[in-house]
């Protein structure tokens, strides 16, 4: 029940990751396609994107994984993820505010799915700041930290016991 509301509030990164897999799965950008936990379209980088392309990436709902990439970069975009669903549950709220203020419909759902921007701001905050836009965002320093932590516990649990 929890998921499908979680779902259902961040419908716009729903929507685009979905909208995404299909269409990396059309050009053939992605192979071993798969539907992780519930709703989470997953796939890998082809080699001849990989050789190019370094990086596994989160998009709305999407995870694509590099080929070489281990658990616990999965875990990391996992962290990402989430992210995104709080900015849909943001963008949520935020849409039914401007309707309780008067707004129409159609501006409120505009609201809605402009929390898809949302990493970008974060990205431009950091650039304002000084730093660099993508690494230094919040985004990207609250998720290598929770992984980190992650990494840490499972450590200190496996080995130090």
């Amino acid at each position: 029940m929890r998921n499908a509301v979680l779902v259902i509030l961040s419908l716009p990164q729903v929507l685009s990751g979905w909208l995404l897999w299909i269409l990396f799965l059309t050009v053939g950008a992605v192979y071993k396609p798969k539907v992780k936990r519930p709703f989470i379209p997953f796939a890998i980088w082809r080699p001849w994107i990989a050789k190019r392309w370094r990086f596994s990436n989160q998009f709305g709902r999407l995870i694509v994984m590099h080929p070489s990439h281990d658990r616990n970069v999965y875990v990391h975009e996992l962290v990402h993820l989430r992210q995104s669903e709080n900015n849909g549950i943001c963008g949520f709220v935020t849409g039914l505010v401007c309707l309780f203020f008067g707004l129409n419909w159609g501006m409120a759902l505009a609201v809605w799915a402009m929390s898809l921007s949302y990493p970008v701001l974060a990205m431009f905050g950091a650039w304002v700041r000084g730093y660099r836009p993508y690494w230094d965002s919040e985004n990207e320093r609250a998720a290598y930290a929770q992984t980190y932590r992650r990494w840490l516990e499972r450590w200190i649990d496996n080995d130090l016991k």
